[in-house]
């Protein structure tokens, strides 16, 4: 998207669209997400040994977009 949006003709970046579409795409696909699980009957999580990690007795994951969906889905049932 910032190739074909925010790259200047010189090969550069335009440092405010660039922030622009670093911020706001991720957010519209965050509602997005939102709607659609408020729109559910049920939410399914796959866990895999890619997504979650046990250590200590605690689950966790480094991914910002897993913490989400469990959260929302948490949030949601």
């Amino acid at each position: 998207m910032d190739k074909c949006y925010a790259q200047r003709r010189n090969g550069n970046y335009d440092y405010n669209i660039y922030n622009y579409t670093t911020s706001h795409v991720p957010t519209m696909l965050s509602i997005a997400l939102m709607k659609m699980m408020a729109k559910t009957e049920c939410v399914l999580f796959v866990d895999s040994d890619n997504s979650i990690k046990y250590q200590k007795g605690q689950s966790q994951t480094l991914s910002p977009w897993i913490y989400e969906e469990i959260s929302l889905a948490q949030n949601y049932s």
